[in-house]
């Protein structure tokens, strides 16, 4: 557990040591972060000032996926390369 003057943050590990979820919260809300059994970020959820976002991560801690609300409020979804790079987007505003 961790805490200042921005949030705090509760990281939870697996029985080798290596990080498989935790929580947060900062100015813009909380989020839920979820790793794999070797510690490497793969999933979380987040609560912005606009809405929230769920993202998907690789092997290698790069954004795969993207689900949730755009900073214009829209509905918004990516899915990414492995390297992280747009492969295809779209928005819910008509």
């Amino acid at each position: 557990f961790s805490a200042d003057e921005d949030g705090f943050s509760l990281m939870i590990n697996n029985a080798d040591g290596k990080l498989s979820g935790g929580f947060s919260a900062d100015e813009d809300g909380g989020s839920l972060m979820i790793g794999n059994a070797d510690g490497k970020l793969v999933g979380s959820f987040s609560a912005k000032e606009y809405g929230g976002i769920l993202t998907t991560y690789n092997e290698h801690e790069v954004r795969t996926g993207y689900f949730g609300t755009n900073t214009e409020k829209d509905g918004s979804v990516a899915l990414y390369d492995r390297y992280g790079d747009v492969g295809w987007s779209a928005s819910g505003k008509k």
